[in-house]
Parts: C-alpha cells; structure tokens; sequence
C-alpha cells in the first residue's frame, strides 16, 4: 500500500476539516457574511449615497468575516510547506540543478524570446505611426 493511500484512508477529523474543499467553502462563507452584512446594513438619510454605512450589528458580522478570511488564510499558509516528503538516502537525492535544468533554461530563452518580440512590436508600431 502506498502512503499517500494509507494517510488518505486514515485522516482525522482536524484534517478533514482542513482540507482545501473546506478551506474554499469557508472562505467563501466568510466573504457572503461580509457581503450580506454591507447590503443590509440601514442607511441613514443624510448620509453620501455612494459611502458604506455599518451599524455596530452588521460591523460585528463583518468583523467576524474578516476574521474567517484571515484564520483561513493563515491555516492555508501554515500547512502548504508540509508536502513533500522523500524516503531514501541523501547521496540519492538529485541537486536542484539536476530536478530543474529544463525548466531553468526554458524560462530563460521564453523570457529572451518575449524580449525580442517586445522590442519589435515596439519598432514595428513606432514605423508604422510614423507614416
């Protein structure tokens, strides 16, 4: 049986809430409850029509969204540097280099590529205008 399998099968109730289908759905509970509580917050008449009035009732449902948001927020960043695991010797292990050679210099010859084509599109509408 493989670990990610076994780990799958044998979650807890903490991390089943912790998933990122939970945090997603909390996340977006919290902005309705933001949202919800600037909508239906009473306006007062003298007030400019295009500020956002909140009452002490409805900024208390906002403050409590703005804190969902940022409890999710942390939680999501706490727990993102916890997914690779390797199993085996370290001489094993391949350098950076050696994992991302490939990827190292495609980037550099898009970004050498998008340059070129930047400076002629620059020229090429400078001579066009000119006419």
């Amino acid at each position: 049986m493989r670990v990610k399998e076994y780990l799958g099968n044998h979650k807890s109730l903490a991390a089943q809430l912790l998933s990122n289908t939970a945090l997603v759905i909390l996340s977006f509970i919290g902005i309705l409850t933001m949202l919800f509580s600037i909508v239906t917050s009473p306006r007062p008449d003298n007030l400019n029509p295009n500020a956002i009035y909140l009452d002490f009732k409805h900024s208390l449902s906002f403050l409590v969204g703005i804190g969902m948001i940022l409890t999710i927020f942390l939680l999501a960043t706490r727990r993102s540097g916890y997914h690779f695991v390797y199993y085996g010797y370290a001489h094993e292990r391949s350098s950076f280099w050696g994992r991302k050679k490939d990827d190292v210099l495609m980037g550099v010859g898009l970004a050498l590529l998008g340059a070129i084509l930047g400076v002629l599109g620059t020229l090429l509408t400078q001579y066009l205008t000119r006419k």
